[in-house]
C-alpha cells in the first residue's frame, strides 16, 4: 500500500506486547534514526503522553447506548494492510467456510500458517450502517499443539477499546474445523464495542499473551544453565576424562544449588503452562525432560563437569529440551474465515 502508516514503536522481535516508552524530563533533546536494511520514508515522528487501557467494566460503567441492528460479515481473506508480505490468504475446501464452490478453489481463509509470529499484523476496512454497540464474533480455526491457546491483541479504529484486547485468548478448535467463537468476559457475557456510523478499520496482532512471563523465566533459567555451564568448562578445563571426579563441595560450591534452583524453576513453570491450557501441556513435555535430565545429572555431581553435553552443549541436553518449548510459545497460527 502505497500510502503513511501511524504506528508505534516496537521491539524488533515482537516478543514484548507493549510499544516502546521513553522517559523524558524537560528539555531539548534530539533523536539519530538510523536505517540498517531497508529504505525507509518517514512522514512525521509523534511523542504522545502514554494512556492507561481502561478495563470493559469501567468503559461502559454507567452508560446507556443502543445496539446496533446489522450484523457486518468480514472475510478475512479480503484484507487491506500486512505487516509482513508472506501472510497470505488460502483455500480451505470444505463447505462450512466461505466463500465456496465444489469444483473451484477459492482462496476463502486468512492463514494461520503464515500468520503465526509474535508483531505480525492484520488490518481489515469494514463500514456500519447504524451506530450503536456491536459484538465481535470470529470463525476460525486453531491447531498450534495439543491444548495450546493463541493470542490476539485487538485494535479498533487504530486504538484497543479496552485493556482485554490487549491479549484475547483463542482455544484450540481441531485440525482444519472452523467453530464460531465471540469474545466475550470471565462472566460469559459478550463484550460490546461502540461504532459510530461510517468507515471503520479492525487490526489483530500477534500476541504471546498469557505466555510472555513464562517465555521470560525460560530465557532467563538457560541462560542460568550455560552460566553454570561455562564454568564447569572452565573447571574441567574443556577436556572430558572419564576417570577424573571433582568434589563440587569445594572446588565449586555455588554450581550444585544453582542447578538444584534451576529444575526447580522449570517445574513451576510446566505447572504454570498446565494451568494456561485447556487439556494439559502436551506441547510442553521437554520441559519435564529437561526437569528430568538436570536431575539425573545432580545425583552424581562429582562427574558432572564431563556431562556437559547432556547439561547445556548437545542436541540432546536441558537447554536444548527449554529451546524446543520456547519455538513452541513463539508459534501461534491462526486461520480466520
Amino acid at each position: 500500500v502505497d500510502d503513511y502508516c501511524r504506528c508505534f514503536l516496537t521491539d524488533a522481535s515482537g516478543i514484548n506486547k507493549s510499544d516502546l516508552i521513553l522517559s523524558l524530563s524537560a528539555g531539548t533533546y534530539s533523536y539519530k534514526i538510523c536505517s540498517k536494511v531497508q529504505d525507509i520514508e518517514i512522514g512525521g515522528i509523534y511523542f504522545v503522553p502514554v494512556s492507561k487501557i481502561s478495563s470493559y467494566s469501567e468503559t461502559v460503567k454507567g452508560k446507556e447506548i443502543k445496539h446496533g441492528t446489522d450484523t457486518v460479515t468480514v472475510e478475512a481473506e479480503h484484507y487491506s494492510l500486512k505487516s509482513d508480505s508472506y501472510i497470505r490468504s488460502a483455500n480451505v475446501q470444505k463447505n462450512t467456510v466461505t466463500p465456496y464452490k465444489t469444483y473451484k478453489k477459492l482462496l476463502n481463509v486468512l492463514s494461520g500458517d503464515s500468520w503465526n509470529t509474535a508483531g505480525q499484523k492484520v488490518l481489515w476496512n469494514f463500514s456500519v450502517e447504524k451506530s450503536g454497540l456491536y459484538e465481535l464474533s470470529f470463525r476460525c480455526s486453531q491447531s498450534s499443539n495439543a491444548g495450546k491457546p493463541v493470542f490476539r491483541k485487538i485494535e479498533i479504529d487504530g486504538t484497543t477499546p479496552f485493556a482485554e484486547f490487549e491479549s484475547v485468548t483463542f482455544p484450540v478448535t481441531g485440525t482444519n474445523e472452523y467453530e464460531n467463537y465471540t469474545l466475550c468476559g470471565k462472566d460469559g457475557k459478550p463484550f460490546e464495542i461502540y461504532l459510530e456510523e461510517g468507515s471503520h478499520t479492525i487490526s489483530m496482532q500477534v500476541t504471546l499473551g498469557g505466555f510472555r512471563e513464562i517465555y521470560d523465566e525460560i530465557i532467563s533459567v538457560m541462560s542460568e544453565i550455560n552460566s553454570v555451564g561455562m564454568d564447569l568448562k572452565k573447571l574441567s578445563a574443556g577436556s572430558v576424562d572419564a576417570n577424573r571426579t571433582w568434589d563440587m563441595d569445594v572446588v565449586m560450591p555455588e554450581a550444585i544449588p544453582r542447578l538444584k534452583a534451576a529444575s526447580e524453576r522449570i517445574d513451576s513453570v510446566y505447572k504454570k503452562l498446565c494451568d494456561l491450557s485447556d487439556s494439559g501441556a502436551t506441547f510442553a513435555d521437554s520441559l519435564e525432560y529437561a526437569s528430568s535430565l538436570l536431575k539425573k545429572l545432580l545425583a552424581k555431581p562429582r562427574v558432572l563437569p564431563n556431562k556437559l553435553e547432556l547439561l547445556n552443549v548437545g542436541d540432546n541436553s536441558v537447554t536444548k529440551f527449554l529451546g524446543d518449548v520456547l519455538s513452541q510459545l513463539i508459534s501461534s497460527p491462526l486461520s480466520i474465515d
